[in-house]
């Protein structure tokens, strides 16, 4: 892996090495790049379409493989690149799911192809704070100024494999278990009514995992270490390292004790995006004022509290140099 890790690679190689990772099967692969706000590089990240954000560019979850690279290539084929990367990231869950068709995308895929051939790349942010998709394109950056439409959209109905499902049923029996007698703001069951809402919004398994335990040790006795065990004990498995740094570090940001004031909570969060999502599933589910009968003004209070980190946040999941 001495090529692929130690040399400077070029944007247009990282565009040819995923070009070629899709003719060999990873049509689920997506790419996202944008010039790093100093002008000094292009930021590339490459992910499972899950990762995703709605608009099909920007990123939502974890990537698989990020850099920072300028526009010098290192000469490197398409193809030894393909085969350090697949043998890298060869035991990583969302490239192994990645080895599916996407043929609509791919298609999008060689515009970003026919682009960096003439030094041309996709960077949506003309400023710091702003972005081009929002408008309905994604702008570029080089010899000249294209605008490329948006990639086609995946439908993403929540789905997952018997073997993911069984750590979100865990989780939901761990936490049936851990908040056992508690309720509520609106009075109802703490598992029940909110917790087992929350987790329903999660996109993906991990999501619905943390949606369950994500206030297992701040409302609750309980330690990280013993949760996370209780976890796998009750699923009769072992999450594999890449999901359990995940989900602990998401557990981790979501426990509000962990931090000096609700403000620095809030932005603490936006380090891990699955602690952002998780977040903003739960903040959706408080912002329904229907849930509360006779509310109180300090109930409309605390909702309009509400709404403005759901509003924070989403902004701050969506580019993420605010995260490096």
């Amino acid at each position: 892996m001495n090529r692929f890790t130690n040399n400077r690679l070029g944007a247009r190689e990282v565009v040819l090495l995923l070009e070629e990772l899709h003719k060999r099967g990873y049509e689920r692969l997506r790419f996202f790049g944008y010039v790093s706000p100093n002008g000094m590089a292009y930021r590339v990240y490459l992910a499972h379409q899950d990762a995703v954000a709605e608009n099909g560019y920007e990123l939502w979850g974890r990537a698989i493989w990020y850099t920072s690279v300028g526009i010098n290539c290192c000469g490197v084929p398409s193809e030894i690149l393909a085969d350090e990367f697949l043998y890298e990231f060869a035991d990583h869950p969302d490239l192994l799911r990645a080895k599916a068709e996407d043929h609509e995308y791919v298609h999008w895929f060689e515009q970003v192809v026919e682009l960096a051939q003439r030094d041309v790349f996709l960077s949506p942010y003309s400023e710091y704070e702003v972005s081009s998709v929002h408008k309905g394109y994604i702008a570029t950056t080089g010899s000249k100024d294209y605008h490329l439409p948006l990639p086609p959209l995946s439908p993403r109905p929540y789905t997952a494999t018997p073997a993911a499902q069984i750590w979100v049923n865990s989780a939901s029996q761990v936490a049936e278990r851990l908040h056992q007698g508690q309720t509520d703001k609106a009075g109802v069951s703490y598992y029940q009514g909110y917790l087992s809402a929350v987790a329903a919004l999660g996109r993906d398994w991990r999501e619905r995992v943390v949606g369950y335990l994500h206030d297992s040790t701040e409302d609750t006795p309980y330690t990280l270490d013993f949760v996370l065990t209780l976890l796998e004990e009750t699923a009769g498995a072992s999450l594999s390292s890449w999901d359990k740094a995940d989900i602990e570090r998401a557990l981790r940001l979501l426990d509000h004790h962990a931090a000096s004031s609700r403000e620095d909570y809030i932005k603490s969060i936006v380090a891990s995006p699955l602690a952002t999502a998780v977040k903003l599933h739960d903040l959706k589910h408080n912002m329904e004022i229907s849930r509360i009968q006779s509310p109180s003004p300090r109930d409309y209070e605390r909702i309009e509290r509400y709404q403005r980190e759901y509003a924070f946040l989403s902004h701050y999941l969506r580019p993420p140099f605010y995260l490096d």
